[in-house]
């Protein structure tokens, strides 16, 4: 104030004016500057554009349903060709339906409750944004399905068809392949659900895999991840809690390197699936847990009513660090000479475990227990499991 008293009073009476006006403009609702050419100011969220008719700026309010065409003229059904003009619009909760067709796009999901419903014939091809992947998701609670994925890779080696970094995600039906990640996450990313999806041919350099999650709780069903390369994983979870069940995991002919890999611990459920290690895979262990240490506290794992194939020579089925997995019920197929067991509490005839030595004497004990997919029968005709 001392200061201010040294000014000329025509000074000291404007900067009291403008103090006022300052405090009065923080203290006041908020007002929109009205500016030729521009909307009125509105709280929802939208999307500003240009008219394509009349040339002014205008306010897109955001919409309930939003359907994306690769080709607008070849189908009337659809407001737009651009995917990320769509998520743009779009309201919290709306549903984005993209028709089918190949889209040379990437996009971001930034709308809490966001749905992506792609028709059959629907995907992304060969575009990252952000040096990222080709939907990069900050927003929560997202749900993904339909979507086919490929062809997605990036300067530092780590591109995917997902980069997941806002909280729950759900994946049904999608297929991610010919890519580095298929999805990968940030941390604090909560529940990824994925159900009925494919995951093939993903991994790069031994850090991309097809499904790499950082944080909070994962859970597969009815899927399959098969034929991971350059010594990617199948799975990759650093979740608290990690539940694989229904599902195949195969290596194949692929060099993968572990089919699940649980590095930090926690708690792991692996239940009816097919697993098999193949005789190509870089890494002799077909599962591993708390590998680098226990991160959760009061971490196990559960291994039970698997069918595991073993194919490749000096395998072992699980990797623990100070841990012994559970192990009930499974069926193990493949020579015992060239496989062991490794940090589990039971083996060959104890809790329920069988070991066959091939295909054809572990149909003859009757039905295997399975997991239940759909068109579960073509799958392992296309794959060559279980012949």
């Amino acid at each position: 104030m001392n200061k201010i008293n040294g000014f000329s009073p025509a000074l000291r009476r404007a900067i009291w004016a403008l103090a006022i006006v300052c405090v009065v403009g923080l203290l006041a609702a908020p007002v929109f500057a009205e500016v030729k050419g521009l909307p009125a100011g509105s709280p929802s969220p939208g999307n500003i554009a240009r008219d394509p008719l009349t040339g002014k700026i205008k306010l897109v309010p955001p919409q309930a349903e939003i359907h994306v065409c690769v080709d607008m003229k070849q189908d009337a059904a659809c407001e737009t060709g651009s995917l990320q003009s769509a998520l743009n619009e779009i309201a919290p909760g709306g549903v984005v339906v993209l028709h089918p067709g190949e889209y040379r796009q990437a996009a971001y999901i930034r709308q809490n409750g966001t749905r992506l419903s792609a028709l059959p014939g629907a995907a992304l091809v060969g575009v990252a944004i952000g040096g990222k992947a080709a939907l990069v998701i900050t927003a929560n609670d997202v749900v993904i399905e339909g979507l086919a994925c490929s062809g997605i890779s990036v300067r530092d080696r780590n591109g995917a068809c997902i980069r997941h970094e806002g909280a729950n995600l759900t994946l049904r039906r999608v297929h991610f392949f010919d890519s580095e990640n298929g999805i990968l996450t940030s941390k604090n990313t909560g529940v990824i659900l994925i159900e009925d999806s494919r995951f093939e041919n993903l991994g790069k350099g031994g850090q991309a895999h097809g499904v790499y999650i950082h944080s909070g709780e994962l859970i597969i069903r009815r899927s399959v991840f098969i034929s991971s390369k350059d010594e990617g994983h199948e799975i990759k979870s650093r979740a608290a809690r990690t539940i694989i069940e229904d599902s195949v995991v195969a290596s194949l002919g692929g060099r993968d390197s572990f089919l699940i890999d649980i590095p930090d611990g926690g708690e792991a459920i692996i239940r009816r699936n097919l697993l098999q290690e193949g005789p190509a895979s870089a890494n002799y262990h077909a599962v591993a847990f708390a590998a680098e240490g226990d991160k959760y506290e009061n971490s196990h794992i559960t291994i039970e009513d698997n069918v595991i194939l073993m194919d490749r020579r000096y395998s072992i089925i699980v990797l623990t660090k100070g841990h012994v997995a559970n192990f009930e019920r499974n069926v193990v197929i493949g020579d015992t000479r060239i496989y062991k067991f490794g940090a589990v509490n039971a083996a060959c005839g104890r809790s329920g475990n069988v070991c066959l030595p091939n295909v054809a004497e572990a149909r003859k004990r009757g039905p295997l227990p399975l997991p239940r997919i759909d068109n579960l029968d073509s799958l392992l005709a296309e794959t060559g499991l279980l012949r």
